[in-house]
């Protein structure tokens, strides 16, 4: 399933790269536009396969099928880098894996923060252990895995200043550490969140206008680092990590696995829980009410 996604992206991308060498008047011999042709007919071919996969799935017909911005390609998505959420015990840990999380940083050094020495500790270990297993599968190893430099050169990476400056921020690409989330995770999930946003008359649109109004009323947001853009970004990111919570709900169930309550809803006694939308009923939650339009009268 993952191959049959990836190659539908790969064949998506050269048909886009040919169609505009084309436009731009490049090409004009028979041969190359019959290719172009032929490179069209596979990205159709691959997008029907995918309907057909999509369709066997349980989860498809349950759920996403009802769901507008979802299609068979978003979903076939979804399966393959999620699958039915197996591996995810916790939503919060689905999240991490689309770096959709929050760390903390240090503000004068850059480096990273960590509440206790117990959350430390664990974070060394887990890189340390990527990097072993990383280390173990290259088929010529030039060198041994230095488990002792490795581990001096990760704690090198956290915070020691006297006076530390802790901020929350987004995971973020940095040179010379190790990502620690799956980048065609994050891509997928920004595909999702503007089909969300396109979907004009999808719930999942009415949550992204509830969130928008709700970060366009705080005044801390107005300038700067608070234009337009980044609060229609900070929307989507949210309408982004509800649906995945819900597709995480939704997927655990089907399989018979354990589903804990949102930790909003558990833990801060949150009470407007959206549960997971579908399309194909009227059913809107109560804090959404007030962003649904009317449908226009048909003549």
């Amino acid at each position: 399933m993952r191959a049959l996604h990836d190659s539908y992206y790969d064949i998506q991308e050269m048909r886009i790269r040919v169609e505009n060498r084309i436009r731009a008047g490049e090409i004009e011999s028979a041969a190359i536009l019959s290719m172009a042709s032929k490179i069209r007919s596979a990205e159709t071919e691959a997008k029907e396969e995918m309907l057909r996969w999509a369709e066997a799935e349980p989860i498809y017909s349950t759920w996403l099928s009802n769901v507008k911005g979802i299609g068979h390609v978003l979903m076939i998505g979804l399966l393959a880098l999620f699958g039915y959420c197996e591996n995810f015990d916790t939503v919060s840990k689905l999240w991490a894996y689309c770096g959709l999380n929050v760390i903390s940083r240090c503000r004068n050094c850059g480096k990273r923060v960590f509440a206790d020495g117990l959350l430390e500790q664990q974070w060394v270990g887990k890189i340390l252990a990527r990097l072993r297993r990383s280390s173990e599968m290259r088929k010529v190893k030039k060198t041994k895995f230095d488990e002792a430099a490795t581990r001096k050169k990760l704690l090198g990476q956290i915070c020691r200043c006297d006076e530390c400056a802790p901020y929350q921020t987004a995971p973020r690409r940095k040179k010379g550490e190790l990502v620690e989330w799956n980048p065609a995770a994050r891509v997928l999930a920004w595909k999702i969140g503007g089909q969300f946003v396109k979907a004009s008359r999808g719930k999942y649109r009415l949550v992204y206008e509830h969130y928008r109004a709700n970060i366009d009323s705080r005044p801390d947001l107005q300038e700067g680092k608070g234009a337009k853009g980044h609060r229609f970004a900070m929307a989507k990111r949210k309408t982004v990590k509800l649906f995945l919570s819900h597709y995480w709900e939704m997927t655990r169930e089907l399989k018979g696995l354990p589903v804990r309550p949102p930790y909003a809803m558990e833990y801060m006694k949150h009470k407007n829980y959206i549960p997971p939308l579908s399309d194909d009923n009227d059913d809107v939650p109560e804090v959404l009410l007030q962003y649904v339009k009317e449908k226009p009268k048909e003549s």
